[in-house]
């Protein structure tokens, strides 16, 4: 990851902890009430040259209310597309969301039991989905719209997991191994001190 990638992780990372992806919504949860708030503006200018619509100002006034409503949905979601964000990390998975302010919920990839995404006709087209990651712990579910390549997001969490899950199971034989190494050698001084 590029430092300016990171720099949109708003959450603190845990010491040695490292962003490996980050997931955002596509780009088309902004392309549809643009797309809606451009038809309203062409609306408006017809309803304001067509003399028959002119002769009705409340049609003009409800276009404009719609066209500045729709200005500020577009607006919300492209301040919403930077801040929703999911960080995939070497020890857990951050959904991030708030514009004013930063909420964030994280799951350990050690609870991690269930791991859907689903992708509809459009988003199969354009790249889009769904994803739903479940745990039997309190963490309980975490739910995500309109994300950019769910598919690669669910490879990455799932591959990540299973180095997450190596890597904990290496250093619990590390451990074992140490503890039997200190009892063995706790057992051989005990047996020469006896020995004497």
């Amino acid at each position: 990851m590029n430092s300016k990638q990171v720099k949109q992780v708003r959450t603190k990372l845990m010491d040695g902890e490292e962003v490996l992806f980050i997931a955002k919504k596509h780009l088309f949860y902004v392309l549809i009430p643009l797309l809606g708030t451009v038809g309203l503006m062409f609306l408006y200018i017809y309803a304001g040259i067509h003399a028959s619509l002119a002769k009705y100002p409340i049609i003009q006034q409800t276009i404009l209310i719609m066209f500045l409503l729709g200005v500020g949905l577009t607006e919300y979601r492209i301040l919403n597309r930077k801040y929703d964000i999911w960080v995939v990390t070497t020890n857990r998975v951050i959904d991030e969301w708030g514009i004013v302010a930063h909420n964030f919920k994280e799951m350990d990839f050690a609870n991690i039991q269930n791991m859907t995404y689903m992708q509809n006709f459009l988003g199969l087209i354009f790249g889009f989905g769904d994803i739903r990651l479940q745990t039997s712990a309190t963490e309980g579910t975490l739910t995500d719209t309109f994300v950019e390549n769910p598919k690669y997001l669910k490879k990455v969490i799932t591959e990540q997991k299973e180095l997450y899950k190596q890597m904990k199971e290496r250093q619990a034989a590390e451990i074992s191994a140490k503890a039997l190494s200190e009892a063995m050698a706790k057992v051989l001084a005990e047996k020469q001190q006896q020995g004497e």
